[in-house]
C-alpha cells in the first residue's frame, strides 16, 4: 500500500518514471553515465533523471535503500552538475536526500525525510524532471514518512505545521503568504519540537513569521486576531505548564477584541477561535488556573447565548 501511494503521486508528474526499484534505477544510470559517447552534460540529464527515478521506489524494493556507496556517488558525481540547468532548488533538495545515507534503519530515512521536508518548504522551482512542484514532492515525502509507521517516523504536530507548509502550491508570493499565515495558526496550538527535533516551536514559529513580514506589500499586515495567533504560535510550550499558560494569554488577547466576525490569520473568526482555545486548555497540569480558564470560558459563552434568545 505504501509503494502504491508514493506512485500514483510521481507517476502523475514524471511520464518517464515508472515505479522501478533502485538497482534498475542504478542500472539505467550508470550506463547513460558511463556511455562512451556522453558528454557532460548528458551525464548531468542522467543524473536528474537517476534522482527522479528513485523518486518511484519504496523502502522494501531492491536495493532500497540505496548502500552507503551508492548514496555517496550521487554526490560524487553531482560536484561535476552543480549549475546545470535541472538543478534547480527543488532538484538539489532531492539530491540532498538521496546522497543520505539511510542504509542503517527505518528511522535513518525517516530523519533523511524530515530534513527533505524543510528543504522544500517554501521552494518554487521544479524538480529535476523540470515539471514536478515542490507540493507535490512533498505529498510524496510525507507519504513515504506515514508509510515507515509511528514507532519509526513519529509525526509530532509542530513538524506536520511545517510539512503542510512544503505541500502547498507556490506560483506567487501572494501564495507564500498563505501559506505561512497557515503554518502561524497551526502552530498556536502546537506543542512540540519541529521535524528538525533541535528547532523549537518558538524558534520554527518566529523565522516564518519574519518571511512573512519579508513579503512586505504581497502580505497584508496581519489583523489583531491573527496577532494573537502569531503571538501563541512564537510562545514557549516546552512543558505542558507553560501550555496551559500560553492558552490562557491567547484566549486573554482574543478576548480584548470586541469584533467577533473579525477573522485571524486563516479566516477563522476570533469568536471561533475563542470557543478553540478553551476546548484545547487541560485541567491539569494547569490546576485551578485551567479550571478558572474553563469556567471563564463556559460563563462568556452563556451570557452570549442569553442575550441572543432573551
Amino acid at each position: 500500500m505504501f509503494k502504491f501511494g508514493v506512485i500514483v503521486l510521481l507517476l502523475g508528474y514524471s511520464p518517464n518514471a515508472f515505479a522501478t526499484d533502485c538497482t534498475a534505477c542504478k542500472t539505467t544510470y550508470v550506463a547513460a553515465r558511463d556511455a562512451t559517447d556522453a558528454t557532460g552534460a548528458a551525464k548531468c540529464t542522467a543524473l536528474a533523471a537517476y534522482l527522479t527515478c528513485l523518486e518511484t521506489s519504496a523502502k522494501t524494493d531492491t536495493g532500497c535503500p540505496l548502500a552507503t556507496a551508492d548514496a555517496a556517488v550521487i554526490e560524487t558525481d553531482y560536484s561535476s552538475c552543480s549549475t546545470a540547468t535541472e538543478f534547480t532548488a527543488t532538484c538539489k533538495c532531492q539530491k540532498e536526500f538521496w546522497k543520505t545515507d539511510q542504509s542503517a534503519n527505518a528511522a535513518a530515512i525517516c530523519s533523511a525525510a524530515k530534513a527533505y521536508i524543510l528543504c522544500l518548504k517554501g521552494e518554487t522551482a521544479v524538480a529535476c524532471d523540470t515539471s514536478a512542484t515542490p507540493a507535490t514532492l512533498a505529498t510524496g515525502v510525507e507519504t513515504r514518512m506515514t508509510g515507515l509507521g509511528t514507532t519509526d517516523c513519529a509525526i509530532a504536530d509542530t513538524c506536520q505545521c511545517q510539512i503542510n507548509t512544503a505541500k502547498a502550491t507556490i506560483t506567487s508570493n501572494a501564495n507564500k503568504c498563505t501559506a505561512y499565515n497557515n503554518e502561524l495558526s497551526c502552530l498556536r496550538v502546537a506543542k512540540s519540537a519541529g521535524c528538525d527535533v533541535t528547532a523549537t516551536k518558538s524558534s520554527i514559529a518566529t523565522a516564518t513569521d519574519t518571511a512573512r513580514a519579508d513579503l512586505q506589500s504581497d502580505c497584508t499586515a496581519p489583523t489583531s486576531t491573527c496577532q494573537c495567533e502569531i503571538t501563541a504560535a512564537k510562545g514557549d510550550t516546552a512543558s505542558d505548564t507553560q501550555y496551559c499558560t500560553l492558552m490562557g494569554s491567547l484566549n486573554t488577547c482574543l478576548l480584548a477584541i470586541t469584533t467577533a466576525t473579525e477573522v485571524g490569520c486563516t479566516g477563522t473568526s476570533q469568536a471561533a477561535l475563542v470557543t478553540d482555545t478553551g476546548s484545547r486548555t487541560p485541567i491539569s497540569p494547569c490546576g485551578s488556573g485551567g479550571d478558572d480558564l474553563k469556567v471563564a470560558m463556559t460563563s462568556m459563552i452563556v451570557s452570549v447565548l442569553a442575550c441572543i434568545f432573551l
